[in-house]
This record gives C-alpha cells, structure tokens and sequence, in this order.
C-alpha cells in the first residue's frame, strides 16, 4: 500500500502544514503532528 501525503507538518509546535500539491477548498487531510493524528478540513483552495 502506498500512502500518498498531500501535506506534512515539519514542526509539531507550529499550526502549519505544507501542502505538497494543489488542494481544493472542503478537502479533508489527516496530519501527523506529533504522536497524534489531526484531522484538518480546507475552508479554503491552496494552489
């Protein structure tokens, strides 16, 4: 199975994720900050 990121966090004390593609408003992306999973939605498109 290959899992593909659409975004990564490089610092789990910030609250930012660098998005690695476009990504349309209303996507749902699931981020690994740290030891926990966080479940983020777009309210916004990232190009």
């Amino acid at each position: 199975m290959v899992r593909r990121e659409k975004a990564v966090v490089l610092n789990a004390k910030d609250n930012v994720a660098t998005a690695l593609t476009d990504l349309e408003a209303e996507t749902s992306l699931e981020l690994d900050v740290g030891a926990e999973p966080l479940t983020v939605k777009l309210t916004a498109a990232v190009p």
